[in-house]
């Protein structure tokens, strides 16, 4: 995959948030999003049979909620 692949992800992610949520409202309120998407990349971390598919899908979560915050909050 490349990083051009990632970022295509990345860019539907945003897409798709956007239609399903409404505009982050602070940097706490980000924060807390990407606090709970970390945690959900770490469960798949922690799993004793690593999915490669599920882990990448919550790093692009991640991804998609930095740039939806930087969106949102005008940073």
């Amino acid at each position: 995959m490349t990083i051009k692949d990632i970022l295509h992800h990345v860019e539907l992610e945003v897409e798709r948030s956007a239609v399903k949520h409404l505009p982050h409202n602070s940097a706490h309120e980000t924060y807390g999003i990407l606090m709970e998407e970390v945690a959900e990349f770490f469960d798949e971390v922690r799993k004793q049979q690593f999915d490669v598919l599920a882990a990448r899908k919550e790093l692009v979560q991640i991804a998609s909620v930095a740039v939806k915050a930087i969106h949102d909050l005008s940073l």
